[in-house]
């Protein structure tokens, strides 16, 4: 919805890199990531009409986005027109639930969910061709060629998550009609229910995200924000001598993926002494020309820790912690979902023992309480956090018991 306001006047639209990393969940960190989810919606073809729901015989298959290119942490992106027209038309909208999607797990669950969503209020979806309902699931023409391979493994698995954790209910006997010719099913037609159910649970464990949010005080973080365009231009001024009018030009003018490829690049070089000429005029002409994609950088050795200031020490463990804590809040809130009620209250029980012994008097009805409830819950639900904070240490190049090892003394 980002650009729904200028689709029928303007052909070019952006969005910070900030704004885009939050809306779609990612760490603000990954640029791969990024970069690869954008090269996919790139590629990524739009069929228009499959179920014939529009009533029209029309019919149009286009890319999803037509160009992408980021520079100065602003993402430039542009549709085909053919989708644009589509797009502009606010009919084509229907309400979904961000927060109710980021439960459902699976590629196929997610798809089925934005499907049946529109059939709530109806009850059922009408019949389904099954090339159809294969081309809305992407699957290749290879793959589940047998209806009941399709059924075990992506429809009555995905009508498992869907119960389980949205609006949707769909029973697993009943809820799903099939139409024969001869001995092959050439048809499906879903009976959908309102999951009355789910509707407080999922909307109490988005009131307990949004609670422990704000007491963890840990807020998507903003890669533009004090790190990503300040940093580089500190990097390219400061680490390699550019004047800042030309870092800023530099800033303004490329793509910043490629400016960090060549940043890694061009470090390889300069610390095995092999660059002769002036390092900010290497820097500025492996930048312009793209010296990165001539040679290959070599895989990161492991960082001397001895060799980066204080500062950066504890600017790389807070990047480090805040990562692990948010993806461990996000897998917390998924697991305490899936435990039945008899699991959870045998774990609150063991809770409640632990705190009438460390804190004999104490209400129950206080912070404290609700605070210490949610760290024992999530280290009985999840792994030991030390090692989430190893792994993604690595992940990052970084050993971390030697970097906190260095930074404690």
């Amino acid at each position: 919805m980002n650009a729904f306001d200028s689709l029928k006047s303007e052909d070019i639209f952006k969005i910070s890199i900030g704004d885009l990393n939050k809306a779609l969940r990612f760490n603000s960190n990954d640029y791969d990531k990024l970069r690869e989810t954008l090269k996919i919606l790139n590629r990524t073809q739009v069929e228009w009409n499959i179920l014939e729901k529009d009533k029209e015989t029309e019919w149009e298959v286009t890319t999803l986005l037509a160009g992408v290119k980021i520079i100065n942490g602003i993402c430039y992106y542009s549709y085909n027109p053919l989708i644009k027209d589509r797009l502009s038309d606010p009919k084509i909208y229907a309400k979904l639930s961000l927060f109710e999607q980021s439960l459902i797990k699976g590629k196929y669950a997610l798809i089925l969910w934005e499907l049946f969503k529109d059939y709530i209020g109806i009850g059922e979806t009408g019949w389904i061709k099954i090339e159809n309902f294969r081309k809305l699931l992407g699957l290749k023409a290879d793959e589940y060629t047998e209806f009941k391979i399709l059924n075990r493994d992506i429809i009555k698995k995905a009508i498992i998550q869907l119960n389980k954790m949205s609006v949707i209910y769909i029973d697993p006997e009943t809820g799903v009609n099939k139409k024969r010719e001869g001995r092959n099913i050439v048809a499906l037609k879903f009976i959908i229910q309102h999951n009355e159910n789910n509707v407080g649970k999922i909307k109490k464990l988005e009131d307990k995200w949004n609670t422990n949010q704000k007491q963890l005080s840990l807020p998507l973080p903003d890669p533009r924000e004090g790190f990503q365009n300040q940093e580089l231009l500190k990097s390219l001024t400061e680490e390699f001598g550019l004047l800042e009018e030309k870092a800023v030009e530099i800033l303004k003018t490329k793509d910043e993926f490629q400016i960090y490829e060549n940043l890694e690049y061009i470090r390889t070089w300069r610390d095995a002494g092999k660059i002769k000429a002036s390092l900010s005029g290497f820097t500025i002409s492996a930048i312009e020309n793209n010296y990165r994609l001539d040679g290959k950088i070599k895989e990161k050795k492991k960082t001397d820790f001895k060799s980066i200031k204080k500062a950066e020490q504890k600017k790389i463990l807070e990047e480090i912690t805040t990562h692990v804590l948010q993806q461990r809040h996000i897998q917390y809130i998924e697991k305490e979902a899936e435990l039945s009620e008899q699991e959870r209250q045998k774990l609150k029980t063991e809770f409640e023992d632990l705190f009438r012994e460390s804190s004999p008097g104490k209400s129950r009805a206080n912070k404290a309480y609700e605070g210490k409830l949610y760290f024992f819950m999530k280290s009985k639900i999840l792994p030991p956090e030390i090692d989430d904070l190893k792994a993604y240490a690595k992940s990052k190049g970084f050993d971390y018991d030697a970097l906190n090892a260095e930074f404690k003394k």
